[in-house]
């Protein structure tokens, strides 16, 4: 990303900038506002603290620190954005990497395939500059619902009044050579993952409360190329010519980037496409009726070498609950919104097993032994989706027809049954 040698690699670098910017950040916090817990939960289960940490970030940049009030607010985010692209990222490289460093051979760092940037003053009356502050002002406020903006003169005059602050570098550890920077990065990722223990209750007291923001009402971006009034390309073709500026790359047209962006898209999901039309294959046979294992292939497949290997799969194993035998691909259908009573009673007389926990992923529906008896009593005569409801704190969305219930049971002499198939719940 820091060393482009070409147009192709900086328009890739502006789709994922946009990504971070229009996308990902403005869908992270719809899923907060939408059901906070349940964000902090999944935020909670990432690999990573580092990952854990971003994605709070984004959520508190959004709905907090970088939100604006009016179409003014948004101008002057543009400008930090403009400084903090192709002025501050710039200088701290070069901070890092003088014109004249040495790598540990005694060779120049700038040389071969890297090529020295330089920063970008900005300057109102230059056309490319206020190109970049006008889309991007303008992607921001509709994120947001503010009134959009095309006014050059009034935007001119704006941005010309946001005090910009001064740039400090930084001073932090660095590798200049591939190897280093590998071992570096490795370092850094083992740091990370040592410090991975963010509770979910740590996460909801850092993310904004909901009586802060429920005034707001975000529209993140899927990018579209092919609409000219909706400032996608305004902002790919500015921020593209400026970073291509940075580097001293030979520049191209607007049709061009669009041409180069709509190709990159596409390769992005080229073997999603694939896999699809491998899946789809399988299922034309599940169709026709093939019985035989040995009709259906699983594929391994690397485009970039390319390497492609199918092979025949492995039968899945099979486990047994009193005298019947079932496979991970086995459940138990229950259609109808049942009573907890009603929900026991069925699996007792058609499938000779007394459930003793019933649940819904963390969520306890049901449990015979760590139950007050007033409560079971009373719960005996709900059905499952409404005790579902009070016990996970969440209402079931609108378009949701099923839960999936996962069983401990024992037998009807009262001994434990080891493994059953999970239920698929249709309560609607």
């Amino acid at each position: 990303m820091n060393f482009p040698i070409s147009i192709n690699h900086i328009i890739q670098w502006v789709l994922y900038t946009f990504s971070g910017l229009f996308t990902i950040p403005g869908q992270q916090s719809e899923e907060f506002m939408r059901d906070p817990k349940d964000f902090a939960e999944r935020t909670a289960k990432k690999p990573s603290e580092d990952e854990k940490n971003e994605i709070v970030e984004n959520v508190k940049h959004i709905l907090i620190e970088h939100r604006p009030r009016n179409f003014t607010d948004c101008i002057k985010w543009s400008r930090n954005l403009f400084e903090q692209q192709f002025h501050n990222a710039i200088a701290q490289l070069l901070h890092n990497f003088p014109r004249d460093h040495v790598t540990y051979r005694g060779e120049l760092f700038w040389s071969g395939y890297r090529r020295c940037p330089h920063i970008l003053k900005f300057d109102v009356n230059n056309k490319l500059h206020l190109d970049f502050i006008i889309a991007a002002s303008n992607l921001f406020a509709h994120m947001y619902n503010i009134p959009q903006i095309c006014d050059r003169q009034f935007i001119a005059q704006e941005v010309t009044k946001v005090q910009v602050p001064e740039f400090k570098p930084k001073d932090i550890s660095t590798a200049d050579n591939d190897s280093n920077q590998w071992r570096f990065d490795d370092q850094q990722r083992m740091n990370v993952q040592k410090e991975n223990n963010s509770s979910v209750e740590q996460l909801l007291n850092r993310l904004p409360k909901l009586d802060e923001i429920v005034d707001i009402n975000i529209q993140p971006y899927e990018l579209k190329t092919d609409d000219d009034t909706n400032f996608h390309m305004d902002y790919i073709g500015a921020t593209t010519l400026l970073r291509a500026e940075n580097y001293q790359i030979q520049i191209v047209d607007r049709s061009q980037i669009k041409r180069i962006a709509e190709n990159i898209i596409p390769a992005i999901v080229t073997t999603t496409a694939m896999v699809t039309g491998l899946v789809c294959l399988e299922v034309y046979k599940l169709i026709q009726g093939h019985k035989k294992i040995e009709s259906y292939r699983n594929a391994c497949l690397n485009l970039a070498l390319p390497f492609f290997a199918f092979f025949e799969p492995v039968p899945s194993k099979c486990q047994k609950y009193l005298d019947k035998e079932f496979t991970l691909w086995d459940r138990f259908e229950v259609k109808g919104d049942m009573t907890l009573e009603e929900f026991i009673e069925y699996f007792k007389c058609e499938h000779k097993l007394v459930p003793n926990i019933i649940a819904e992923g963390s969520s306890i529906i049901y449990c015979a032994h760590f139950i007050h008896q007033t409560s079971k009593i009373q719960n005996m005569k709900q059905k499952i989706s409404h005790i579902y409801e009070t016990v996970s704190k969440r209402r079931i969305p609108p378009h949701v027809r099923y839960l999936i219930l996962d069983m401990y049971c024992d037998d009807l002499e009262g001994n434990e049954v080891q493994d059953v198939p999970y239920v698929k719940y249709t309560f609607a």
